[in-house]
């Protein structure tokens, strides 16, 4: 009898329309999870990097550079059971026949009828020597996509292959894809940092190495952290202020209630010289909520505050405690005031001095799309989806 397995199958496929229709119609085999590559180049990668059963793509991408990248598969040891489907519409085509003289293992029509479907994976895993897996039958749901880390972290590798080759514009495409499976990724930001400076976009370059500072201390990498903002260096002409990026990076941690972090996070950009009034009370605040009154006090004293600040902010933590202010739910202190800058600070989840909620660091400021757009090249990047 058959052992019922997930399927790992890889899915190179250029157009997001026919990315789709192969989701779509890999939906009823069952247990399976998908990797979508966008382009030749990151299914490479994806091999080298994830040991997959099965790959599947189109017959005109098979047919690249004369089935390269089959007889590349073939000559390969590591890949002796790789089952490689080639779809086509008919599979007794000259084309179909070189494909299979290159070394794919079978075709599969592109009907994509479900028992069409399972019948063509089980036959070319049976081909290639592979266990007989059971497929179920009958409609599931769809296949679940690679972790998002495991995808993100190929998508970065690819793309820093592309940056070191000078491809600026590829290799952006493929590093906010990253970005957007994995939304705190330090590394990747940079990365996309040496992409718009490549192309002569200052403006996005210092964004993204903006974004990487707070990053890093989002993941608790305050070193690190300290180091890169002393290189950040002044946002170039024509760019409104980011703000402190260690501010930002605090801010959002005490909106998610780690205090914590928080706390650790703003002591260091206020030491290492952040003017922020509505940082130093929101620190002191978390301070105070944590019992740490002789450090809330060190905090004020230092930013020339008066130590009645303290009293106010104390009296806000207990009216908000006692259930007394209130205000919509989402909104947002300003930190023109002890109460705003209390609640910044709170567990609660609200957004901190200065600014309404704060989307996470690793978030692009402007959709993937439009910062291609304006300079990284057209089209969607791949991936689990």
């Amino acid at each position: 009898m058959g052992e019922t397995r997930i399927l790992k199958i890889l899915v190179i496929e250029e157009r997001a329309d026919f990315r789709e229709i192969f989701r779509n119609g890999l939906e009823g085999i069952g247990s399976s999870r998908l990797l979508f590559a966008p382009s030749l180049n990151v299914g490479v990668v994806a091999l080298r990097k994830t040991p997959f059963d099965m790959l599947l793509l189109r017959g005109e991408l098979a047919r690249r550079n004369n089935y390269a990248l089959i007889k590349a598969l073939r000559a390969d040891g590591a890949f002796d059971k790789l089952a490689v489907l080639v779809v086509h519409p008919d599979c007794g085509s000259d084309a179909v026949k070189s494909a299979l003289d290159a070394g794919a293992t079978s075709c599969m029509s592109a009907s994509f009828e479900p028992a069409n479907v399972r019948a063509a994976v089980v036959k070319a895993l049976r081909a290639e020597g592979q266990l007989k897996p059971t497929i179920p039958n009958g409609d599931g749901p769809a296949p679940a996509p690679i972790d998002d880390e495991e995808d993100a972290s190929r998508l970065f590798h690819a793309g820093l292959d592309l940056l070191g080759r000078r491809l600026f514009s590829r290799a952006a495409q493929l590093l906010l894809a990253a970005i957007k499976r994995k939304p705190i990724f330090p590394e990747a930001m940079n990365a996309l940092a040496e992409c718009f400076s490549g192309l002569g976009d200052a403006i996005k370059a210092y964004r993204f190495r903006h974004k990487a500072v707070s990053a890093l201390a989002l993941q608790g990498r305050i070193a690190e952290a300290r180091k890169a903002r002393q290189k950040l260096g002044a946002p170039p002409a024509g760019m409104s202020g980011e703000g402190d990026p260690l501010a930002v990076a605090g801010r959002q941690l005490a909106a998610q209630g780690n205090l914590d972090g928080a706390a650790q996070v703003m002591e260091a950009a206020l030491a290492d010289g952040a003017k922020n009034d509505a940082l130093r009370r929101q620190a002191a605040a978390i301070c105070l909520r944590q019992g740490k009154e002789k450090k809330a006090a060190r905090i004020v004293q230092e930013g020339g505050m008066p130590l009645s600040v303290l009293a106010e902010l104390q009296a806000a933590i207990r009216e908000e405690a006692a259930g007394v202010a209130t205000r919509p739910a989402g909104a947002a202190g300003t930190g023109s005031s002890p109460a705003q800058a209390s609640k910044g600070a709170s567990a609660s989840g609200a957004a901190a001095a200065g600014g309404s909620k704060a989307a996470p660091a690793g978030a692009p400021s402007a959709p993937p799309a439009s910062a291609v757009s304006s300079g990284c090249g057209g089209g969607g990047a791949g991936g689990a989806g």
